[in-house]
């Protein structure tokens, strides 16, 4: 069993409401699909965590899928294909590079600095068709970072709103949460900082001992002003310049 939970905040848009009916098409798995509207992020994606969780002994459920309401994905399998991607990788988390919503290129895909607290650096468009379609860490230092440590004083981090998670006991462990708080900077002004859910999601599941991957081989839009697409070489930067 599947549990699709697409949280929204004034509907799902069109995109993502065609991308879940496409998946009926052509499907060899039973699939419980939840469709929740609240404002408050984590709320919303806990909330049918929660769910997921009690339910998931009496249904049989394998796996947590999640997609999110600005979405659209354009293959008519990708729910097949990212079944097949979890198990053939063997990871736990297994999430969909999506764009940021700008002309920069730009993905909350990045690397995560553990001793630092902080992700420091992002992928853009133009490193992420230098690496396999489907890659974990690793596989990031080996193509386009050599200059990261293999170890564990790094890990990759993942963006949430295409993903698919290897249901088991450690799901009792871990759920969706963001991180707000102020600094006062050198010069004495202060600024507002903020660890967003889905890497928050990644580290506690890479703090769990859990696999982590991200895939470009699902095609996908972001959709905002404009959709932003998942493939193809694009994007005004072509490093991230997080400072």
């Amino acid at each position: 069993m599947i549990y699709l939970a697409s949280p929204a905040y004034g509907g799902l848009s069109i995109g993502t409401h065609a991308s879940i009916r496409m998946m009926d098409t052509n499907r060899n798995y039973d699939v419980f699909e939840k469709n929740q509207d609240f404002s408050a992020l984590c709320f919303n994606f806990n909330t049918m965590w929660c769910d997921m969780l009690n339910r998931r002994k009496e249904a049989e459920i394998d796996y947590w899928v999640m997609i999110h309401s600005d979405i659209e994905v354009i293959e008519v399998d990708w729910l097949e294909k990212l079944i097949g991607l979890l198990q053939y990788t063997c990871c736990d988390v297994l999430s969909v590079v999506s764009p940021i919503k700008d002309e920069r290129g730009l993905t909350s895909t990045g690397i995560y600095d553990l001793e630092d607290g902080r992700v420091f650096e992002r992928l853009t468009m133009t490193e992420l068709d230098k690496l396999p379609k489907t890659f974990n860490y690793l596989d990031v230092v080996e193509t386009i970072k050599p200059n990261l440590v293999k170890g564990h004083r790094n890990c990759l981090v993942v963006n949430t709103g295409l993903m698919i998670v290897r249901v088991d006991d450690w799901c009792e462990k871990i759920y969706f949460r963001t991180k707000d708080w102020i600094v006062k900077d050198t010069n004495g002004k202060f600024r507002a900082e903020f660890k967003s859910e889905d890497w928050l999601f990644s580290l506690d599941a890479f703090l769990l001992n859990k696999q982590v991957v991200a895939t470009r081989d699902i095609k996908l839009n972001h959709i905002g002003i404009n959709k932003y697409p998942n493939y193809g070489i694009w994007g005004t930067l072509l490093e991230d310049n997080l400072s």
